[in-house]
């Protein structure tokens, strides 16, 4: 890896570094010790992917994604118990607005450990629950997710449309932030530029998944718990097969 091309054959990842020929997209170099190959972005092929992966580990990939829920109602409804003891005035509205903020901040965290469970299994590295509780990068984690959803918000005030596609050509930032150890900048554009570069592979995945997930949304929100991580780890798929790296099956 290089911030710059080498010689002949070196090629550039969406993360902006330069790579040697053995590590490009479908070469010999580009396997896994633990017997992965180079995964091709194909819309069966990394919906068939997080399907198998999902049911391998659904147990705690369903417990995951009910914590998270559960986390942001307990701390709703701590905020609401708040301003009734408090009251309606300002003391009592910063109290409820602290408690929203310490929910949003262990969700987040739970959710990037989530992130990083996800890429191990990409990787071949067995699901490890105490990577859940992993602060490391919380950070930029954080501050990414918060300019990502400034963005949307910005986006969706203005006809709907710009959000969508804002949702969409971000939509990878996560394991930029992860995967990359990227700052928010930097994950934002890197997630922009794989989807801009790879319009038509991509695309319509995206479109797929998330109207998978709004098939989840329409079961009382019960089916997210289960099309959530399996469209994570389809886009973990994705994410790693246009970087040129290897997803283990």
């Amino acid at each position: 890896m290089s911030d710059s091309s080498q010689g002949p054959g070196w090629w550039q990842a969406s993360d902006g570094k330069w790579y040697p020929p053995e590590q490009a997209p479908g070469s010999a170099g580009g396997a896994t010790a633990g017997g992965g190959a180079p995964a091709t972005v194909d819309i069966g092929a990394a919906l068939t992917y997080g399907w198998n992966k999902f049911t391998q580990y659904v147990g705690q990939l369903i417990l995951v994604v009910l914590a998270m829920f559960a986390i942001m109602v307990v701390f709703f409804v701590l905020a609401i118990v708040m301003l009734a003891i408090f009251g309606g005035g300002l003391f009592g509205q910063l109290v409820a607005l602290g408690v929203l903020f310490l929910g949003f901040g262990v969700g987040l965290a739970i959710s990037r450990g989530l992130v990083r469970c996800i890429l191990d299994i990409t990787e071949g590295i067995e699901f490890e629950a105490s990577k859940l509780f992993n602060f490391e990068n919380i950070g930029p984690y954080a501050l990414t997710a918060i300019l990502y959803g400034v963005i949307l918000g910005v986006g969706y005030m203005f006809c709907i449309i710009p959000g969508v596609v804002a949702s969409l050509f971000l939509w990878f930032w996560p394991f930029a932030v992860v995967d990359k150890d990227m700052g928010p900048t930097d994950a934002l554009t890197a997630s922009f530029e794989l989807v801009k570069n790879n319009f038509a592979q991509v695309i319509l995945f995206l479109i797929v998944i998330n109207v998978i997930n709004g098939i989840g949304a329409s079961f009382c929100g019960l089916g997210l718990l289960v099309t959530i991580p399996f469209t994570f780890i389809s886009s973990a798929y994705v994410w790693k097969a246009l970087n040129g790296e290897p997803v283990t099956a």
